[in-house]
């Protein structure tokens, strides 16, 4: 029978609390690590911000700069020191914050050829209507959001299994997460790791709850409390596969 990798990690030590309780609070009372922190937690979604800035017909190097330049702005100008902690998923206030930030960009650009200064909006002043248009960048901008979601969830699991020194183990047991085809055969991964095939279910059911409850911890990161969790859960799952 195979140890438990993950059973170093206490299963409510990964994030206890959300974005808005448990890292704008701190950031709003001067705590410490929290800039940093949320600059981490925005540099995570870099793609799906990407991608849609691609979407809206600019080029690699701009979309790039516009990214760049929209997550160096949260930290400069201390969005969110100002920002409703009551905006309910930070993946729809992040959305609002670049269709924002695309706006003011493009208002900006028109005001210099005019040769005259422009008052723009702030950055945190988001409009709810920007997050709600069913565009098709909006479902894109989504799907690659639980992309990452997943995919960071599986990279912290590795992490855990590589610290345990089960790195062979979780490389083994990969496919059955991800899906990937062929799936190993049961009785012959057995036979190479010297268990019992019951063994093996153990070890897949262990991997799977492990994951389960890292992606659910990077979710409650980016919702308002812990009534949101199951929901955009369940939505981010739903859209992977489709």
């Amino acid at each position: 029978m195979f140890p438990d990798p993950s059973s170093q990690a206490r299963e409510g030590s990964l994030f206890p609390t959300t974005l808005w309780t448990g890292m704008l609070r701190p950031l709003q009372e001067g705590g410490a690590g929290s800039t940093e922190a949320l600059e981490q937690l925005c540099r995570r979604y870099w793609t799906p911000l990407y991608g849609y800035t691609r979407s809206k017909g600019y080029d690699h190097h701009h979309s790039e700069e516009i990214v760049q330049d929209l997550i160096s702005s949260f930290i400069q100008r201390d969005v969110f020191l100002r920002v409703d902690r009551q905006h309910g998923r930070f993946r729809s206030f992040l959305l609002a914050c670049l269709k924002n930030f695309l706006i003011n960009r493009q208002e900006k650009l028109h005001a210099q050829k005019r040769g005259s200064g422009q008052e723009l909006c702030p950055l945190e002043s988001v409009d709810e209507t920007l997050i709600l248009s069913q565009e098709p960048a909006l479902e894109a901008y989504d799907r690659a959001w639980a992309q990452e979601v997943f995919r960071a969830s599986l990279l912290q699991v590795e992490a855990e299994y590589h610290a345990a020194g089960k790195q062979g183990l979780f490389d083994a047991l990969k496919p059955f997460m991800t899906g990937q085809e062929p799936r190993p055969d049961r009785e012959r991964l057995a036979q190479q790791q010297g268990v019992e095939v019951g063994s093996i279910d153990v070890a897949v059911y262990r991997l799977r709850r492990r994951f389960g409850l890292v992606m659910r911890g990077m979710v409650a990161q980016t919702v308002k409390g812990p009534e949101s969790v199951d929901e955009e859960l369940d939505y981010l799952i739903r859209i992977l596969s489709e």
